[in-house]
């Protein structure tokens, strides 16, 4: 958070924006993306709209479903936060192992985070 001013979900929730058609999602899609309730989000976006890295815009088919949008500002942002990201994955967890012990960590997350199937 102290290098780049943002919180690992407010990260996330940009890095999902910036995945998503038009670098934007309903307000509620975001809240359950991000894992958070929805007025936890709410709250996260006010910052970040304050901040410039996101605006909120209705849709335009129907006013009464609010969207979090992605700005030109919020993705340069975390296109830098990114590096910083990144570098803190590989040396705490991806630089400590090996080729096959990657491959295996890749294959059995690929198998969680396959289709949920409610029982």
């Amino acid at each position: 958070r102290e290098e780049h001013g943002l919180t690992l979900a407010e990260y996330d929730a940009l890095l999902r924006l910036a995945r998503s058609p038009d670098r934007a999602l309903r307000m509620t899609d975001l809240a359950e993306r991000v894992m958070i309730s929805p007025s936890g989000l709410t709250r996260m976006v006010d910052r970040l709209v304050t901040r410039g890295l996101v605006q909120r815009r209705s849709n335009t088919s129907d006013a009464r479903i609010a969207l979090a949008c992605l700005t030109d500002d919020g993705l340069r942002h975390l296109k830098i936060a990114a590096r910083t990201h990144l570098r803190g994955i590989r040396e705490h967890f991806t630089g400590r192992l090996s080729e096959t012990q990657l491959r295996n960590v890749a294959s059995a997350l690929e198998t969680i985070s396959g289709p949920h199937v409610p029982h």
